[in-house]
């Protein structure tokens, strides 16, 4: 039997929506207590973004396996 949710609390979809976000943008999305769904989703989008900013260039070499991390001479 599939059964669809047509509505459920705004505050029970943040938890839901939060509850599926990697723990490092589910912890920053929390602090925030974003107050609608779409507030959480674009507060994830933008610290999403900002890790993806910091964080350091890898490169992966397939041959032997290994990730190498770029750093500036």
């Amino acid at each position: 039997m599939n059964i669809r949710v047509k509505y459920i609390l705004e505050e029970h979809g943040i938890d839901v929506f939060k509850g599926k976000l990697n723990d490092n943008i589910q912890h920053e999305v929390h602090i925030w207590e974003p107050d609608s769904l779409e507030k959480a989703f674009r507060l994830a989008r933008k610290i999403e973004s900002k890790i993806m900013a910091t964080r350091k260039p890898t490169t992966h070499n397939y041959k032997d396996g290994s990730v190498v991390s770029l750093s500036p001479p």
